[in-house]
């Protein structure tokens, strides 16, 4: 039977350790761009099954600009098991409480007609009362559904 690895956004790291064990005849592989396709056959040694695909999932999402942007940041794995006070200080949580805070950043999106807004991952979302100094308003906290996320932004900036 046919496997396929979806991925939910662009990999930005060598994750062939993790599909290895499950590649097979039957299982594919779909990638964001050519240059990922060409680190996934590196890292797989093969480029049998590795189809560029795109982001699929945004096809189809109709946009209803409000001239937002939304910074979205991946979790790092490198913050599992770790204390609050440890989070606190990892250079993750210092970034975004940065971008938070950065009312010239701010001034400067709002001098051009739009508005800046922080999307937390969901695993950071319980951690929240780290940036308790900050602006509420800064951080956008409809639901994750994509499609109403998109349809109201301007541009996405998803970093991992």
């Amino acid at each position: 039977m046919p496997q396929i690895f979806l991925q939910h956004g662009v990999s930005y790291s060598d994750i062939s350790k993790m599909i290895k064990p499950v590649n097979h005849k039957n299982f594919y592989i779909t990638t964001t761009s050519d240059i990922e396709r060409e680190d996934m056959i590196r890292g797989l040694g093969s480029e049998d099954h590795i189809g560029v695909t795109g982001l699929p999932r945004f096809d189809y999402l109709k946009n209803k600009n409000q001239n937002k942007i939304i910074v979205a940041f991946s979790w790092r794995a490198s913050l599992l098991g770790l204390n609050e006070e440890e989070l606190k200080e990892s250079c993750y949580f210092e970034m975004l409480d940065r971008i938070s805070k950065d009312d010239e950043l701010y001034e400067e999106i709002s001098r051009r007609g739009y508005k800046l807004y922080i999307k937390l991952h969901p695993e950071v979302l319980r951690y929240k009362h780290f940036f308790c100094k900050t602006d509420d308003s800064r951080f956008y906290t409809d639901s994750y559904n994509c499609e109403r996320v998109f349809r109201k932004i301007s541009e996405l900036l998803y970093s991992n």
